[in-house]
């Protein structure tokens, strides 16, 4: 990572979200309309929910490291659109803290559960929410490392560049696209260590959004214990 982009951008301003270029902003808000549009359409380039888990990998590696001043109104626009996609924000927490293994592991295993509802002739929304409601969702490593259950540690310095490139991202865009990011934003601060600040994020989220699940089981979580790998 770069050290010179770590001095520039690390900002624990919690959830004031820093200020941002108006014109820039608007940039981004026709992208997304752009890209809700082309969904609604059928378009290719925007894609379902099963992609949005094969291209949040790559876009994240992209991002990362690279100064938020120099990133694209397209890039913010992306990012902030896929996040919308049920589960995209928990993998995006996942592969900024612990790299791309865990985002494209994080694909895999949406690959196969995906061809378990097809197999069955079923939606894989509704295969997800059966399994939910049998218990049957699998406590594999992904969920360990999302719930703070195992020891190995985050990478410090790609959280820092996460936390970062996340809150630009949510300046970038209207607040009904933001509270996925500010999830994700929050679980990276509690993954430091930092629950008073994860749960002002989250206390956003849910103002924007009331019936947001994540925000809500997030709190929850948050209360109740703190990363093993901070142990």
């Amino acid at each position: 990572m770069h050290e010179a982009l770590l001095q520039k951008t690390y900002d624990d301003g919690f959830a004031r979200l820093p200020s941002v270029d108006p014109s820039q902003r608007e940039r981004v808000l026709r992208e997304l309309e752009r890209l809700a549009h082309a969904r609604s359409a059928g378009g290719a380039e925007s894609p379902m929910h099963l992609e949005a888990f094969a291209r949040i990998v790559p876009l994240l590696e992209a991002l990362l490291p690279t100064d938020p001043d120099g990133i694209r109104a397209q890039d913010f626009a992306q990012l902030a659109y896929l996040a919308q996609f049920p589960g995209v924000a928990q993998p995006i927490a996942l592969q900024l803290a612990f790299g791309p293994a865990a985002g494209e592991a994080n694909r895999r295993k949406i690959m196969r559960v995906f061809d378990a509802a097809r197999s069955r002739g079923v939606a894989m929304d509704d295969y997800v929410a059966k399994m939910r409601a049998d218990g049957a969702i699998p406590h594999d490593a992904l969920v360990r490392l999302f719930l703070g259950e195992e020891r190995r540690r985050p990478s410090t310095n790609r959280v820092r560049l996460g936390i970062v490139l996340l809150r630009r991202t949510a300046s970038m865009v209207p607040a009904e696209y933001r509270p996925p990011l500010l999830c994700a934003v929050a679980w990276l601060h509690w993954s430091r260590g930092q629950r008073a600040v994860a749960q002002i994020y989250l206390a956003e989220a849910s103002r924007i959004e009331p019936s947001d699940i994540l925000a809500y089981s997030l709190m929850e979580h948050f209360g109740s214990r703190m990363p093993s790998w901070l142990g």
